[in-house]
């Protein structure tokens, strides 16, 4: 198992110790988990709005996973990379994660593929860590500052392609034409200032993920075996 963490991650003293009682607990039931997910505060000890997590609601995704028995860590959607619990066992099922990404949304198209997969994310409540971040809330193309569009750069072509592979080319190209033509006239009511700017980034982005398919790369047994060696 792999703790990963952001740089700006703070875990709670007990935050391991409750992700390894979570997996304790599964007993058996661990081979067929591919995450667990800490939860995630703000420096107020509030929710971290990005980094909430939500249940898996959806009987067909339910239906493919291969835990059946019930246990009392809920199933969720997806996953964050500011505090999970990785199984070896999915990274060598599903490949790594897509170095392109290189910021924002990286964690949730991951998860969604380990999910996919067939191996359940779970939530540990009880597992805390904080998120230090300058502020608090979703990020959004109509309110955040003109200093954090670069991360739009990425972020929005990432959301794209993560519907794109996780809810087929209808979705993808359904919230394609949104965000070509319905969502700059929102930006031009929503925003006060740098309205330009965004517009174009929406745009620029959305071209972009017209022809963006990223490789991606798997972990080899035996450079497994060779990076051991080398240790």
């Amino acid at each position: 198992w792999i703790w990963v963490m952001d740089d700006d991650t703070i875990p709670e003293e007990h935050a391991l110790e409750m992700l390894l009682a979570a997996l304790v607990n599964l007993q058996s039931n661990q081979q067929h988990v591919g995450f667990l997910s800490s939860k995630i505060l703000w420096t107020d000890n509030n929710i971290h709005e990005m980094n909430r997590t939500y249940r898996l609601m959806d009987k067909k995704k339910i239906a493919r996973l291969s835990l059946t028995q019930q246990h009392q860590l809920p199933l969720i959607q997806f996953g964050t990379f500011v505090s999970m619990l990785l199984s070896a066992r999915a990274v060598e099922r599903v490949g790594l994660p897509i170095k392109e990404f290189f910021i924002w949304n990286d964690d949730v198209e991951y998860s969604k593929r380990i999910i996919k997969n067939g191996l359940a994310g779970l939530a540990v409540e009880h597992s805390i860590a904080i998120h230090e971040t300058p502020i608090n809330h979703l990020s959004s193309v109509f309110k955040d500052t003109h200093e954090h569009i670069w991360k739009y750069e990425y972020g929005l072509r990432n959301e794209l392609f993560t519907k794109r592979m996780h809810n087929g080319e209808l979705q993808f190209w359904v919230t394609w034409i949104h965000r070509m033509f319905i969502m700059p006239f929102r930006i031009v009511i929503n925003r006060k200032t740098h309205r330009w700017p965004f517009i174009k980034t929406i745009w620029n982005t959305s071209l972009k993920a017209v022809n963006f398919k990223p490789t991606i790369e798997w972990v080899k047994k035996e450079d497994d075996r060779i990076a051991l060696e080398k240790l």
